[in-house]
């Protein structure tokens, strides 16, 4: 019977998956970092932390082929649904299609698919693992927990993030225990286990990091050329006894900013469905928790739920986007999970049919947030693609003022980009799309920040270009002669000056770079 359960999950999982991101996985809709990575460079993600990231590549192979990215992805994901409503006992075929539902169709999985679809495989192994490490920890051999340290340390080796997953479903898990009549002992004995596992995994993933830069790049962490970028965990090093509090006060505003104003269609409408979801959740799990030292223990735990959630924002001092937050979609299998604990067959339970009725109320709001995250989904997929076009367009426009310059010469002549698509006269912002999405709410072409310029000519065009670094356009930027230059598609937009070819994108002339995009105004 659990078989067949397990093999329900997969098939659920990969039809919600296909339904909400399908159009993608046929789509060569390359943008934004999925530019710089077309190639995906496992040396740089190697420097962020990401250390495994190069061996996993060996195995899929550096190109990006999305159909085959997301069969892997599927896969993976899959799994780990398997592992979940396994883990947290969850029986019901209809709260399995909700947990599957919900999993494949999140805005966590959106971004990937529609911005960096080379990392949608890789993220999702790392949260196989991760999942996986927490059902060894809740098994009852004694053997096994090494084996958890070892896949969790694996799982934050290839993207830090999941980490949160593995918290999160553990708190589920001791929140269903003592639902279930466990004994304190059981509880401390599990929630002990859960952080040794916790702290020796991110201690040997962090040795074993250091270990591979000294080997493989013969340098020190300090001295990587990620030192300082905004998602290198090297930035553990600026934390400190007087950063700390505000980092944490940030973390928990940080998870109910996200909860009540989540990325996505109909957004302040989602949020309040969240706020009813987990005032059942509550409700439904205080009809079965009765003793007040258990309900004692609940509250500190669903206390810490948001710490647990979103710690990745401590460590990356304060700046996190989309990607780093499927932690927040585990807590969706927790409101599966009470469901099923507050349903109104419970023989413990007083008042069954009010329990029922909240019961269908829930489930309903569920399904409705599934079919937001679908429509969603297809929204931003169709978005980039149609971005990707006017990237086409406006970009081999751009080339044929660059070769029309007098004194250009391809190959040898130096090409200074400054300015912005985004901020030129070209751009115009698209009608219809009215859906929350942190990271792109502003952008209206395939190139975002300075350096997927380049990444565009010679990665998406194969075009021969020698594209001038960051320090020279900035240099650039500030000299009275490029002021004076009309913007792009003005003609005169592309001038020799000196021996290197100035090309004018917009009057505005900062030249935006990554971690800007990131935390811009309208992102996180």
């Amino acid at each position: 019977m659990k078989d067949s359960l397990y093999v329900k999950a997969i098939l659920y999982t990969a039809f919600f998956s296909f339904l909400a991101h399908g159009f993608s996985w046929f789509d060569v809709a390359f943008n934004h970092d999925s530019l710089k990575v077309f190639q995906l460079d496992g040396n740089w993600q190697a420097y962020l932390g990401r250390f495994l990231i190069p061996a996993y590549l060996l195995f899929r192979g550096k190109i990006v082929a999305p159909l085959l990215v997301a069969f892997l992805s599927v896969l993976f994901l899959s799994l780990s649904v398997v592992l979940t409503v396994r883990l947290l006992d969850i029986k019901r075929t209809s709260s399995i299609i909700l947990v599957s539902a919900l999993f494949a169709t999140c805005p966590v999985l959106t971004s990937l698919y529609s911005t960096y679809m080379s990392a949608a495989d890789i993220q999702m192994l790392s949260l196989l693992f991760s999942v996986f490490a927490v059902c060894l920890i809740f098994d009852q051999r004694k053997y096994l927990i090494p084996v958890a340290i070892v896949f969790l340390a694996i799982s934050i080796a290839l993207y830090q993030a999941y980490a949160q997953v593995f918290l999160v479903l553990a708190f589920l898990r001791l929140i269903k225990d003592r639902a279930d009549g466990g004994a304190p002992d059981n509880l401390w004995k599990n929630g002990a286990k859960t952080l040794i596992c916790f702290v020796c995994g991110s201690l040997i993933y962090y040795l074993g990091w250091v270990i591979y830069v000294r080997i493989a790049f013969d340098s020190g962490i300090s001295q990587l050329p990620s030192s300082g970028a905004y998602n290198s965990v090297d930035r553990i090093s600026s934390l400190s006894l007087q950063t700390i509090p505000g980092l944490i006060k940030g973390t928990y505003f940080m998870f109910l900013k996200h909860v009540l104003r989540p990325e996505g269609m109909h957004s302040f409408f989602t949020g309040v469905v969240h706020f009813f979801l987990a005032a059942g959740s509550v409700y439904l799990l205080s009809t079965k928790i009765r003793s007040i030292s258990s309900r004692i223990w609940i509250v500190l735990i669903l206390l810490l739920m948001p710490l647990a959630a979103n710690f990745v924002y401590i460590l990356m001092g304060g700046v996190t986007h989309t990607l780093m937050y499927f932690s927040f979609i585990a807590l969706f299998a927790g409101v599966v999970m009470s469901l099923e604990i507050g349903k109104a067959d419970n023989p413990n339970v007083r008042h069954p049919r009010l329990n029922k009725g909240i019961c269908v109320v829930m489930s309903a709001l569920l399904l409705l947030l599934v079919w937001n995250n679908v429509v969603y989904a297809n929204q931003v997929h169709v978005r980039k693609s149609l971005e990707a076009r006017a990237t086409l367009s406006v970009i081999t426009r751009l080339v044929d003022r660059i070769e029309q310059a007098e004194g250009y010469v391809p190959r040898e002549t130096e090409v200074v980009f400054v300015g912005n698509l985004d901020k030129s006269e070209v751009r115009q912002i698209r009608e219809g799309y009215y859906a929350r999405y942190v990271l792109g709410d502003y952008v209206n072409f395939s190139v975002t920040y300075h350096e997927t310029i380049g990444d565009y000519f010679n990665y998406y065009l194969a075009y021969p270009i020698k594209v001038a670094d960051r320090d020279t356009a900035v240099y650039f930027s500030q000299m009275p002669e490029v002021a004076e230059m009309p913007a792009f598609p003005s003609p005169g937009c592309a001038k020799m000056i000196g021996d290197k070819l100035v090309v004018k994108l917009s009057e505005y002339m900062k030249i935006m770079g990554s971690k800007e995009f990131h935390s811009s105004p309208m992102g996180d």
